[in-house]
């Protein structure tokens, strides 16, 4: 099928007139070839394709808005309309592929073809055909993945029993507590939940039987917090604003306010958003009850006064945190740093002369922020993803930063924490909707991937995977990981 050919039949797939030009965004290779297609008369950029020297469709995509209409098809319906579109474009190859994983990501579903090893009957991951398709059956996008590969088979494999015993006793359950929603869960209900965690330190099992241990570098330590009386007064007081502070604004939201301070009048372009400072602006966000959720500031500050040390930044934060939580020290645990990461500043400096660094540290700019982290608790157990984390100014030693994930104190004061089901009920559990499937583990030599036989963990619908069983009930909570192969 030559070049001309393929970017005819592509043309279909958009609903207003096309036409066809190389792509002059990107360098033309002698191996691929780049085309955009354009809306004839507007020139807008509608979609663009990739074809190798061997005249085949390795990428396209949709670039312009897709809109969907109401006529939403049936998942087998969709897989149908993705297999007709690798058959037009691979007629002569397409039966050596098969239908692997279907992730639906509510508008658009994510369907795999992948290649079939007749050695062991499995597919090989990421070796095929993935194929984007809108719940109404557009074509949103297209690509084909064929890299060099080899397998490397054995001669003899434990079997799917063995497996799971391996990954069992590599399991661990956590208690903690969690706020089940359903963006995370499939069966989330938005509502805190007493749960066992699960904690793999073996995602996949080789054939081999030799186990291959993931060290978990997320993991932190955690201290307990003393109690201490706070010396600030007031939120301004602990952030700097004084007399000669103007309140420049504020926007009101419906889950709360943003309020914005500054020594200057005006600012340009005010964006009330916590997501990056503004210019001599501090920005305070407070929820719809009145509580202070976020702190964002732009503060300029040279960089020639002392700094101060971790440990008086430490101090400061502590402070500030008993202003805005005064049970801190029932409620929270201090995050442990074992090392302390290079600071820009003092990178800079160690490659500057003295007249260098004297320029530089002159300029005032945004002011550098020692963090701290304070992981939110209910009686020892851990709140999962619920914290607050301070930044104080290295140099004015004020606050400069804060974030606050907490959503409910008082639904979190009055959860049960008492365990109805044990852990080993828990494991109990967890291992009868468990089942080992033999696929192919993917490692990486240069441009080179080298398959072996491996397992992987399944349960009772393809990649849904469990992440929690509760601690009341049984339940078994489950996430999409929209991956073939997990973790």
């Amino acid at each position: 099928m030559n070049n001309e050919i393929i970017l005819q039949r592509l043309k279909k797939y958009f609903h207003q007139p096309v036409y066809v030009a190389q792509s002059s965004e990107y360098l033309q290779y002698n191996d691929i070839k780049t085309y955009d297609f354009v809306i004839r008369g507007t020139e807008e950029l509608a979609g663009r394709c990739e074809l190798n020297r061997w005249g085949r469709l390795i990428h396209f995509e949709i670039m312009m808005s897709v809109v969907l209409s109401d006529n939403e098809l049936t998942e087998e319906e969709l897989i149908d309309i993705a297999r007709e579109f690798v058959r037009e474009f691979y007629p002569d190859i397409c039966g050596e592929y098969e239908l692997s994983a279907v992730f639906n990501m509510r508008e658009l579903y994510s369907i795999y073809f992948e290649k079939k090893d007749d050695c062991l009957q499995v597919t090989i991951p990421y070796v095929g055909f993935n194929v984007g398709v809108a719940v109404d059956g557009q074509i949103v996008d297209f690509s084909f993945d064929y890299p060099k590969y080899k397998i490397e088979y054995l001669d003899e494999m434990i079997t799917h029993e063995e497996a799971k015993k391996k990954f069992m006793n590599h399991i661990d359950l956590e208690l903690a507590i969690e706020y089940c929603d359903k963006s995370t869960y499939i069966n989330g209900d938005n509502n805190y939940h007493l749960l066992y965690k699960v904690n793999r330190s073996a995602p996949s099992i080789p054939a081999t039987g030799e186990v291959r241990i993931v060290s978990n570098d997320d993991k932190f330590d955690y201290v307990p917090i003393e109690y201490q009386r706070t010396s600030f007064s007031s939120l301004y007081e602990a952030l700097g604003i004084s007399k000669y502070y103007h309140k420049i604004g504020e926007q009101s939201f419906s889950s709360g306010k943003i309020e914005a301070y500054s020594k200057l009048l005006q600012v340009g372009n005010l964006e009330y958003s916590m997501f990056l400072p503004d210019d001599h602006v501090i920005k305070i966000a407070y929820d719809w009850q009145g509580k202070v959720k976020h702190i964002l500031s732009g503060e300029f500050t040279s960089r020639l006064t002392n700094k101060l040390s971790v440990e008086e930044a430490r101090e400061k934060a502590l402070d500030f945190l008993f202003f805005i939580e005064p049970e801190a020290d029932e409620k929270f645990y201090r995050r442990i740093h074992q090392m302390q990461p290079v600071n820009d500043e003092e990178l800079q400096e160690h490659f500057m002369n003295d007249e260098q660094s004297l320029r530089l540290y002159s300029q005032p700019s945004h002011e550098e922020m020692y963090r701290f982290l304070f992981q939110r608790v209910q009686s020892g157990i851990f709140v999962s993803d619920h914290f607050i984390t301070i930044g104080i100014g290295k140099y004015t030693g004020q606050v400069r930063f804060l974030q606050n994930t907490i959503r409910s104190e008082t639904a979190l004061s009055h959860m049960d924490l008492r365990p109805k089901v044990s852990k080993e009920e828990a494991l109990a559990m967890y291992d009868k909707a468990l089942r080992m499937e033999l696929s192919l583990l993917p490692q990486f030599q240069g441009d080179l991937r080298v398959y072996q036989p491996g397992y992987l963990a399944k349960f009772d619908k393809e990649h849904h995977f469990v992440e929690a069983v509760d601690a009341h009930t049984g339940k078994l909570y489950e996430i999409d990981l929209n991956d073939p192969i997990p973790y």
